[in-house]
């Protein structure tokens, strides 16, 4: 789905009168979903793909959060990211290792750890 699919959704839901917390949760989890798809569809993970691959489910919660408005329902553009952090620390843990392996690499001129 994109962001305004998402946020139709969400609007949906919160027209039915469901908490922000309750509308929120479908989004949360499907994103999470797309991200974890399209890290499973990827044959061989490299350092770049990781981290590449949820900055791009990130922006779609960006987008999500700016056609919602933000202020509103107080969730901010973290949100996803706080979210991954929360429910999946492994996989928030290995996206941060693939980080420090891009940025240690450009420090050493290219050479890998």
């Amino acid at each position: 789905m994109n962001a305004k699919e998402y946020a139709k959704e969400y609007q949906r839901m919160i027209a039915s009168g469901d908490s922000w917390e309750n509308s929120l949760k479908p989004v949360l989890i499907g994103l999470n979903n797309e991200f974890m798809s399209k890290v499973d569809s990827k044959k061989d993970l490299s350092d770049y793909d990781l981290p590449a691959i949820f900055g791009e489910i990130e922006r779609k919660w960006i987008a999500f959060c700016h056609c919602v408005g933000t202020t509103e329902e107080g969730f901010d553009l973290d949100g996803f990211r706080t979210f991954v952090k929360k429910t999946s620390p492994l996989i928030w843990n290995i996206i941060q290792l693939a980080l420090f392996k891009q940025e240690s690499a450009r420090l050493n001129g290219g050479r890998k750890l």
